[in-house]
This record gives C-alpha cells, sequence and structure tokens, in this order.
C-alpha cells in the first residue's frame, strides 16, 4: 500500500513586517572597513532608536539608521551624539584603567543590577557572569582578579563556581 504524504504551504508573512516597509539599525561588534554591517529590522522609528541604544549599550558599534524608503535618517555621529548621555560615565566616578581589579569588580556588580533591581542573596553562575561581561574584553586573570577584590571587600560571596551578591554589593551595585 501507498502511503500519500500531505503537501503544506508555509506562509512567510510573519517574518517581515506586512507593509514590507521597515526600519533598519546598521551594526556591528567592531567598526568595519569594508561597510558590510549586520542589521536589525524594526517596524516603527522609534523601536529603531531603541535598538540603536541598546546596541550602544552593550558596547557594539551602531554605523545609521535607515528609513523604510532606505534613506539613512541618522548616520554614527548623529546615534553617539543623541545617545552619549545615556551611556556617559557619571562625573563622579573617576575613569578606570580596565586592568584593574577594582574595576572588573564593579562591571561584575553591575552585571547583577542589569535589568533588574538586585537583591541580597541573589545568585548568578560565575561563568554566565564572565561571559555577560565579555564586552570589557577582560582576561581570565583580570576577571578572577575583580572577583576576589569584590569578595575582599564583602560585595559578594564565591562557591561552587556561583557569585552571591551581598547587602554591601547591593549598595555599590546601584550607584
Amino acid at each position: 500500500m501507498a502511503n500519500y504524504l500531505r503537501k503544506s504551504f508555509v506562509s512567510g508573512d510573519h517574518l517581515e513586517p506586512a507593509s514590507g516597509m521597515s526600519w533598519s539599525v546598521l551594526w556591528e561588534t567592531a567598526a568595519r572597513p569594508d561597510g558590510q554591517w549586520s542589521v536589525a529590522r524594526t517596524q516603527t522609528e522609534a523601536s529603531a532608536f531603541e535598538s540603536a541604544a541598546h546596541f550602544l549599550k552593550l558596547g557594539f558599534v551602531v554605523h545609521a539608521i535607515k528609513d523604510p524608503a532606505g534613506r539613512i535618517a541618522m548616520n554614527a555621529e548623529s546615534i553617539e551624539a543623541r545617545f552619549a548621555q545615556n551611556n556617559a560615565v557619571s562625573t563622579h566616578r573617576p575613569e578606570r584603567r580596565r586592568s584593574e581589579p577594582e574595576y572588573a569588580a564593579l562591571a561584575i556588580l553591575r552585571n547583577f543590577a542589569d535589568d533588574r533591581r538586585p537583591i541580597p542573596g541573589l545568585m548568578i553562575a560565575s561563568a554566565a557572569v564572565q561571559a555577560r561581561v565579555s564586552a570589557l574584553a577582560l582576561s581570565p586573570a583580570e576577571f578572577e582578579r575583580g572577583m576576589s577584590f569584590a569578595a575582599d571587600r564583602g560585595w559578594l560571596t564565591i562557591g561552587d563556581g556561583f557569585l552571591t551578591l551581598t547587602r554591601e554589593g547591593c549598595l555599590v551595585a546601584l550607584k
């Protein structure tokens, strides 16, 4: 007896906006001289600006925002200027070098506060934290020194591959 298979048709309507018109954010992890950029597509101008701000917050390079017609609505300099106040280091914090253990420790603590309110006892796997702060280009040794620096000051505890935030660490993370 022959088995018959049913033919199914799948529409790609859910992949692109129905109108075919979308805003584009050209971004990459580092500036590219060859002009090849990753593209994030959004349906509205507001969401394109939100995406650009998010990419900058993550430390990526945003080349341009294009409108649905393909014209550049905002170039890299305009994007940097618009979102600079969001990414600016506050004036009360001195600039720290990435090689300093305190810099790495503060980056680790701020990771606990990223997108949520840190609470004492919050636990995150140290490997996950290291992956999250990888945009800072910390070597494994610098990351370890940063963890030790934070533990020595009572900001977090280290055990079984997990970092646990302390009450003091919460206060530092929120600064």
